[in-house]
């Protein structure tokens, strides 16, 4: 079950990684310049080819309820970690106060 589910779930984090790169504004707070005129479709495109190959995985190694239910459950677990890990990359990049000591 590992050995499908480590390649299931890098490609679910792939795509969603891609997916929130293809906004503009995250795209220019985390690379730092705007992008192009047609990355955030190519962006898009390569989000969406990479869940079919993840729909594919699933649907290859198991049956069709059981694949499509690992794969709801993972993208949504994956979709989850890209969340809050944009959400919380400020709070992870913010400088640290010095402590006072009594």
């Amino acid at each position: 079950m590992i050995g499908f589910l480590m390649p299931l779930t890098a490609l679910d984090l792939m795509a969603f990684t891609l997916f929130a790169l293809s906004n503009f504004a995250t795209f220019r707070d985390i690379t730092g310049q705007a992008p192009g005129k047609y990355t955030g479709n190519r962006l898009k495109i390569s989000a969406f080819a990479l869940l079919g190959g993840a729909l594919w995985l699933s649907l290859s190694q198991y049956t069709p309820g059981l694949g499509l239910l690992l794969w709801f459950g993972n993208m949504t677990m994956t979709a989850l970690l890209v969340a809050l890990s944009l959400s919380l990359r400020e709070t992870f990049n913010r400088p640290k106060r010095p402590r006072r000591n009594l």
